[in-house]
């Protein structure tokens, strides 16, 4: 019986892991939900980070300080997605007024985004997302 035990435990521990890792395939496509909640870059050492934010209505702000992202922002807009793909469209901008950015999207791990640059014209906007992104608060 203990044997029997130790088995389901084992199947349960390694069907687990398999639904951890499907969700994080890199073959899914991203979905907004993937994108909701605040991100920063990763990096290391005393150097400004950029903040972004993506919300559940499909907007993004992007700022230099998480406790002023909603009062000080340098841009604003509209997300769109497809597959792997995202599309930041401004609506206000300090940085790019009316140039939009296309990115391809990799989940490196649950909590850390890679953006790949397809199309973005906007330097600032290219250094913010040319780093993953860790989420810092869901």
């Amino acid at each position: 019986m203990k044997l029997i035990s130790q088995i389901t435990f084992v199947t349960i521990i390694f069907l687990s892991f398999l639904a951890v890792e499907s969700a994080l395939c890199k073959d899914d496509n991203i979905q907004l939900n993937d994108l909701i909640g605040i991100w920063t870059q990763d990096m290391t050492g005393d150097y400004l980070r950029s903040v972004v934010k993506f919300s559940k209505d499909g907007t993004y702000i992007i700022a230099y300080d998480v406790e002023k992202i909603e009062t000080r922002p340098t841009e604003k807009g509209q997300i769109e997605i497809e597959e792997k793909n995202i599309t930041l469209i401004p609506l206000e901008s300090h940085m790019c007024k009316t140039t939009h950015g296309r990115y391809a999207i990799n989940i490196v791990e649950k909590s850390k985004l890679e953006f790949n640059v397809q199309e973005d014209q906007c330097i600032p906007r290219r250094d913010t997302f040319g780093r993953k992104l860790i989420r810092i608060n869901p």
